[in-house]
């Protein structure tokens, strides 16, 4: 099924506001759940609960978190998705992202060292004095979902250290990065420059996993609208909770396990979706 329904959580009105959040629940969990009651044995209700189509019945949420209280937002996410669920176990991802970084210009420059341009079918960075350049942001993502190309996951960075990173394949075969270089980015929001190391090379280990709507980019590792953005540059959950990279975004993404469902809980089922909008 298509189309979405916009929801609110009462219960956390004044910190949704604050903290803008945007919740969107896919209308499918609501019309499996209306062609149910009662009457239904508890089997006929796991299994219409735990088809293809309601398994994408999903809580998602996307915040501004710049200079909020990441713990606040995260335990407040995760009370709506139990209340809006019933009860039933939920688990909750989420995907915490910087604010955009400029990529470095000049001859199509991929390192700080390198002044080789990629030449090619537009690869690379945009040139020096583009009013469009080309942008990319940090993230944290779910280490079970990439499988690594070449190189290494990037780990916790020492004090002093660049920050380590792991490049989309898509986005490091047009820039042509790899383990082991080093890249300054411009960071868009006029704070100071980053650098990165990379180590390593990153694709989806299932790009149709719904776990990638939690990436803007849906894990192709590039987007092209006004700006180019590659990314998103996988890196440390620590990089952000020491400070040296601001959040500027996160996401969660919850969903139901419906095998423990039964009859009895359809009702509570469709009261919490009802509650939450």
């Amino acid at each position: 099924m298509t189309g979405f329904v916009l929801l609110r959580a009462r219960a956390y009105r004044s910190l949704l506001a604050v903290a803008l959040l945007t919740v969107v629940l896919t209308s499918c969990v609501l019309a499996a759940l209306g062609a149910y009651g009662d009457a239904v044995a508890d089997a006929g209700v796991r299994r219409a609960l735990g088809d293809r189509s309601a398994s994408r019945a999903l809580l998602e949420v996307d915040a501004d978190v710049e200079g909020r209280d990441l713990e606040e937002l995260d335990a407040a996410v995760r009370a709506a998705a139990q209340a809006a669920y019933g009860g039933l176990p939920v688990h909750v991802g989420s995907s915490t992202r910087s604010g955009p970084f400029e990529l470095p210009g000049g001859s199509g420059t991929r390192t700080p060292d390198d002044a080789d341009g990629p030449g090619g079918d537009g690869g690379g960075a945009a040139a020096a004095g583009d009013d469009r350049p080309d942008l990319t942001r940090l993230a944290t993502l779910d280490t079970s979902r990439v499988e690594m190309v070449s190189g290494q996951v990037p780990g916790r960075p020492s004090a002093g250290e660049d920050v380590p990173v792991a490049v989309p394949e898509a986005a490091a075969r047009r820039l042509r990065v790899g383990p082991g270089d080093r890249v300054v980015l411009a960071d868009r929001r006029g704070g100071p420059d980053l650098r990165i190391r990379v180590t390593g090379v990153y694709r989806p280990a299932d790009r149709d996993a719904l776990y990638w709507r939690l990436d803007p980019l849906g894990g192709r590792g590039v987007g092209f609208s006004v700006f180019t953005t590659y990314g998103p540059l996988l890196t440390d959950p620590s990089v952000f909770a020491s400070g040296r990279v601001a959040p500027a975004e996160r996401s969660w993404q919850a969903r139901a396990d419906f095998s423990t469902a039964t009859a009895g809980h359809v009702d509570r089922l469709r009261a919490g979706a009802q509650e939450a909008a």
